[in-house]
């Protein structure tokens, strides 16, 4: 049997620091739709450990968690039990709830949660990490599609050892109480949420020490450039897919908010009858559409072109815009005046070249879009800054 060359881990911390046993109870009865969803995870053509962290407090729970998984014949479930450290943790009630109620979240904790796993990675050579609230829920081909995006992202990026990403396209699930229907919104957000970031990387070494709770759910020019410059990590969005992670929202828990204030377009709406309908909803998105999607906002405006007075030219070079470019990628290349097509150069192995200037007007500018063809997912679109003509 051919043994993948991929690994996915994900994370999930149950009720952290929560003792209210009532409490316990019911996020334990949310959690179940997660695991649930979490076996029906496609892993076609990679492999899939999922770390399930629990305090050791919580002796009852586990033993009714263990016995979920056993009768539901649940897959890729590892529980990992933890304990609270005897003096507490830094985090006070005046600071924010979710370092309250999710201290192990946060640096340090979450490291050493992470080294009590037991994880066989010396046969794999690519690695995703990602990690999903435990009453949320994530459709089959979710992870198999995080997994492509990753791939393409560690090819086109100039530090390629490590990467980090984040989608904005969601379904947000709001339950009713009193009767169970759930309106499943489809959205895109201005952020991205736990259960839509990652990390991918080639290797081990690199991955282990970066938690997918470490990147911001802002990923925009500031993110973007302090993960540069601080850690050497290029972090990327993306958006307008077809979403694979379902937010839910419910009136009795900490985020009861319908997240309106960060949603940027409703797409659909509609309405199921019950919770557990939304694990059967499949992504109309392959995994190779996933990959042709615009990697948005900052990240696809890239300094690869310029003009050059003396040859009255637009000057591109893909690599000088920080994208790694190797034998088994093509390019091509299209110039776009004020926003208008003017001119393209078909795929190539080319990854450098110009365009000739004729008639500009002061005033005008210049944009060059590029689309990276890489081991057959076709394609990573990318666009220059703009060129002002003087």
């Amino acid at each position: 049997m051919e043994i993948n060359k991929y690994l996915v881990v994900a994370e999930t911390i149950f009720c952290d620091v929560e003792t209210d046993v009532e409490k316990i109870n019911l996020y334990f009865e949310r959690m179940k739709l997660c695991l649930l969803s979490i076996n029906n995870i496609n892993v076609d053509n990679f492999d899939y450990k999922h770390l399930l962290y629990v305090s050791d407090d919580k002796k009852e729970l586990i033993d009714r968690l263990r016995k979920f998984i056993f009768e539901r014949k649940i897959k890729f479930v590892e529980v990992v039990l933890y304990s609270h450290p005897e003096g507490g943790y830094l985090w006070g009630s005046g600071d924010h709830v979710d370092l309250v109620k999710n201290p192990n979240r946060t640096s340090g904790y979450r490291n050493k949660l992470f080294d009590k796993a037991n994880i066989n990675y010396e046969k794999y050579s690519g690695f995703l990490r990602v990690a999903i609230d435990d009453d949320d829920v994530w459709l089959s081909d979710h992870l198999a599609n995080l997994l492509r995006l990753g791939i393409c992202l560690s090819k086109i990026s100039s530090k390629n050892s490590l990467v980090a990403g984040g989608v904005f396209s969601t379904y947000i699930a709001k339950v009713n109480d009193f009767s169970g229907e759930v309106e499943l919104n489809k959205v895109e957000l201005d952020r991205a949420v736990c259960g839509n970031k990652f990390y991918y990387s080639e290797c081990w070494s690199k991955i282990c020490s970066w938690s997918p709770w470490s990147i911001p759910d802002v990923i925009d020019l500031k993110s973007i450039d302090k993960f540069k410059k601080s850690y050497g990590i290029e972090l990327f969005s993306l958006s307008k897919v077809d979403p694979g992670f379902i937010y839910f929202r419910r009136g009795s828990n900490l985020s009861s908010q319908n997240k309106s204030w960060c949603t940027t377009e409703l797409i659909s709406k509609t309405t199921l009858s019950n919770e557990e309908s939304v694990i059967q909803l499949s992504q109309t998105s392959s995994g190779k559409e996933y990959a042709q999607a615009i990697v948005n906002g900052a990240n696809k405006h890239h300094d690869f072109a310029h003009y050059n007075e003396s040859k009255k030219a637009i000057m591109f070079d893909i690599i000088q815009g920080g994208i790694n470019f190797d034998d088994g990628m093509a390019a091509s290349f299209y110039l776009y005046c004020n926003g208008v097509f003017k001119e393209k150069k078909n795929y190539s192995k080319e990854r450098k070249g110009s365009f000739l200037i004729v008639g500009g007007n002061k005033g005008d500018y210049f944009e060059v879009v590029c689309f990276i063809r890489a081991d057959n997912i076709n394609s990573i679109r990318l666009k220059s800054s703009k060129i002002y003509f003087k």
